[in-house]
């Protein structure tokens, strides 16, 4: 801070843990800033005046705009009366649970549960698609406050937090104004009160159930309508944006009372506007095939020949459906193209200076890395090699990547290993072919549903989620263990709503199911994707995370029953699929080798793959 005040003429921060970390970090760092931000209200702008002798802060509470909270005024099936977005799990919110254990099912609980949690919690929100979803079929959203004297055994415990009794504005208080959900608040200071008037006070369970049973439908309407105008007026980003320029511009705020400075935040009301941002996608890669007199002559070779599911019989399909001749390179049907791997890591090496037709290929793809293409003497045609079984780096994936202008693999990991090893021409992309490209729509949901587990062995079910085995939850559960029953149908009455795969724990890092190609059905081209373990890496795509049979149960309902969330996670979906996709990356590699420009085309599919 000392080099920056030498560079520029004003330091601003902004708070938004205070008091919380008044004691281990703002006290120390506040005089350092000629504007502070704060979050705490009129107890913590006093603490700072009398125990640091500081004028510089003013109240900036949380704020939102209606671009990431809309607001959801349309008639909508209502699931639940009450929803309370939070956390319960540890000693300073512990309070809140018994609170919650007293709606009992009155109230949809999303965030980290207690361990006493009850049928209430509903798991945890991963995206702002699932938030709105949630936020359309609830009637009112329920609040609370940290109270800050439960911080008084902690290490955070200070003056500022004894002073300053609760959070006013709360960003859950925020997000629920957005929104247009009717407000429920166990903790409100006169503060509060005087801001948001529009806020329903409930300090008990007993109160909040006796709101919920009491409102009709118009008047919670027009409840819903009044709190998004007062986010609109008090905690819109345009109006606080508005209200800083004023802080940095202009230093006759230096001159407020305390109770002005708590309370000046909500006087640069205007009418806003939300635009929608620029949002920078990642363009897909459309193959377009150049006119050309005779079409490309590609040579296939690998195992899974005679699986139908398997990896290389899908590649395959892709090729034969493209302008490309295909010339099938079964091992087993040319023995002496082989000779022995001295060094042990492949079934064998496939030497085409031994075949004299290999000269009319114009690339060479290679599907699951159990021979390496070589050639001894002569000239050999590009080489497209698929890894698809490790997440690990090996002597044998080091050859093939050496061996291979380019290698695709699944997993982002084993990239970044290879690339400290000196070989940047690796592909990552997902075991998965975009057969399916028009447009996704979303039917009407069945009645009944069923849930497609795909794992590679049963261990990886008892090892990583146990539950799907509970009796109770069988009849609505199909179990793939091996990926050939992609056809399957559900049981009668049932249709596939949503795929669940089950990772293998086994290792350092989670890895998904190796016959992810089961995912290619029909059936379930476009079913949601739920995973037991959080997975964020580019490969598995837009899963949905669930930990038990309560979550699972919901989100299945939640995504069935919404089709607006449904159609924005299809489209996420297929939009990962054609960036991400085998197929896409093949087709790159076919119309590359269109140009006969291979060096250039590796260089533009290493850089396309690792973005």
């Amino acid at each position: 801070m000392d080099r920056a005040r030498k560079a520029v003429d004003l330091t601003v921060a902004w708070f938004s843990d205070d008091p919380v970390h008044y004691k281990s970090v703002y006290a120390d760092s506040a005089p350092a800033y000629n504007i502070v931000l704060h979050t705490g209200g009129v107890g913590t702008l006093e603490v700072y005046r009398e125990s640091l002798g500081l004028r510089n802060g003013v109240q900036f509470p949380f704020w939102t705009d209606n671009i990431e909270h809309p607001f959801n005024g349309e008639a909508t099936e209502k699931c639940f009366d009450i929803l309370f977005l939070g956390n319960v799990h540890d000693e300073v919110r512990r309070d809140r649970q018994e609170y919650l254990s007293a709606l009992g099912e009155r109230v949809a609980h999303f965030g980290k549960p207690s361990r006493e949690a009850g049928s209430q919690h509903r798991g945890i929100i991963e995206s702002l698609q699932e938030l709105h979803a949630v936020a359309r079929r609830s009637r009112f959203g329920l609040n609370f406050a940290q109270r800050f004297y439960q911080y008084r055994n902690s290490p955070n415990w200070s003056i500022a937090l004894e002073r300053s009794g609760h959070f006013s504005f709360t960003s859950r208080l925020v997000q629920y104004l957005a929104m247009g959900l009717p407000v429920m608040t166990r903790d409100i200071d006169a503060l509060g009160r005087s801001v948001v008037p529009e806020v329903l006070e409930a300090q008990s369970a007993a109160r909040a159930r006796a709101i919920a049973d009491d409102m009709d439908e118009a008047d919670r309407l027009n409840l819903a309508q009044q709190s998004h105008q007062r986010q609109r007026s008090a905690f819109h980003a345009a109006n606080r944006a508005r209200f800083l320029q004023q802080l940095v511009e202009n230093d006759r705020w230096r001159r407020w009372s305390l109770d002005d400075r708590a309370e000046a935040f909500q006087n640069f009301s205007q009418e806003v506007s939300d635009r929608q941002p620029s949002r920078f996608r990642r363009a897909k890669y459309k193959v377009k095939l150049m006119a050309r007199s005779k079409p490309l002559v590609v040579g296939l070779t690998g195992t899974g020949w005679a699986n139908p599911s398997s990896l290389l019989k899908w590649t395959n399909d892709a090729l034969s459906a493209t302008r490309t001749d295909v010339i099938q390179i079964n091992p087993f049907h040319f023995p002496h193209l082989i000779r022995s791997d001295l060094q042990g890591h492949f079934r064998g090496i496939i030497d085409l200076s031994r075949d004299r037709h290999a000269k009319r290929l114009d690339t060479i793809i290679s599907v699951g890395g159990e021979y390496l293409i070589t050639s001894t003497g002569a000239s050999l045609p590009p080489v497209l090699s698929l890894w698809e079984r490790s997440e690990y780096s090996s002597r044998r994936v080091e050859r093939l990547a050496q061996h291979s202008n380019a290698l695709i693999i699944s997993s982002s990991a084993l990239a970044e290993e290879l690339a400290n090893l000196g070989y940047f021409n690796t592909i990552v992309a997902s075991n998965v072919y975009t057969k399916y490209s028009e447009p996704v729509s979303v039917d009407k949901p069945a009645q009944r549903a069923v849930v497609r587990v795909i794992a590679d062995r049963f261990r990886d079910i008892e090892l990583a989620a146990p539950w799907i085995l509970d009796e109770m939850f069988q009849d609505e559960v199909v179990i793939d263990l091996d990926g050939n029953d992609a056809e399957q149908s559900a049981p009668e009455g049932h249709t596939v709503n949503a795929v669940l795969l089950v990772p293998d724990m086994t290792g350092p890092v989670p890895r998904s199911p190796l016959h992810g190609l089961a995912l290619q059905s029909p059936a379930l081209q476009f079913a949601p994707r739920m995973s037991t373990v959080r997975t964020d890496t580019i490969e598995n795509g837009p899963f949905i995370t669930v930990g038990g049979i309560a979550e699972l149960e919901y989100k299945m309902l939640l995504y069935t029953r919404d089709r607006r969330l449904m159609l924005d996670y299809l489209t996420r979906l297929q939009s990962h699929e054609e960036a991400y996709s085998v197929s896409s990356v093949i087709g790159a590699w076919l119309q590359e080798t269109q140009t006969q420009n291979t060096g250039r085309m590796t260089r533009r599919m290493r850089n396309w793959g690792r973005k």
